[in-house]
């Protein structure tokens, strides 16, 4: 009897493990590789230092926040401004390749006014787009609900800069906050690993 339990007990094991490996060969085989290239602020830790700002001006943290406490850049219009902004970064030097940012926002509602347009060296259109508000909870009792958005692919065909660019049209009193901004280059399996 203990020979045939333990057979038993082998077999769901091997079972179990062979059906838990399923997910991750799956997930493995979903996407290309990426690597993430290190961007200098680009998270506002360092004011706005990187970054060149049209409207908005103020970097702001919020010592309350669950879920970041740390430096944003506030995308807050008053009375007394005029409608929207802009806050743009440039990758001086990016070699030929595909690649893709990303980026979290907070906003006052899922009806914002906001895009990003990513150019190349002298101004080439590479992408833009809308981030999707689509399922999310957004609103003015959400003062720390963070999202990440990701900018469609571009193929940057040789050697230059890149720059992205937020830019939002919303009328005084909305608010919203950008953080986080990311770019990562997709490794083409003919690619040689990058450390």
């Amino acid at each position: 009897m203990k020979h045939g339990t333990r057979r038993l007990l082998s077999l769901l094991l091997s079972l179990a493990l062979a059906l838990g490996m399923l997910p991750g060969m799956a997930w493995a085989a979903e996407g290309p590789d990426t690597v993430e290239i290190a961007l200098s602020n680009g998270d506002f830790e360092s004011g706005a230092e990187s970054w060149s700002l049209t409207g908005y001006k103020t970097i702001a943290s919020n010592e309350w926040g669950k879920n970041n406490s740390t430096n944003t850049l506030n995308l807050w219009r008053s009375d007394m401004e005029a409608a929207g902004g802009a806050a743009s970064y440039t990758v001086s030097s990016a070699e030929a390749g595909t690649y893709y940012f990303t980026y979290d926002l907070m906003v006052a509602d899922n009806t914002a006014q906001i895009g990003y347009t990513v150019t190349g060296t002298s101004d080439a259109s590479l992408a833009s787009g809308s981030p999707d508000f689509t399922g999310q909870t957004l609103g003015w009792g959400d003062e720390d609900r963070w999202y990440t958005y990701t900018t469609q692919q571009f193929t940057l065909a040789e050697a230059g800069s890149i720059t992205f660019t937020l830019s939002t049209s919303q009328p005084a009193r909305w608010w919203g906050n950008l953080d986080n901004l990311k770019l990562f280059r997709v490794i083409d399996e003919a690619e040689p690993d990058v450390p």
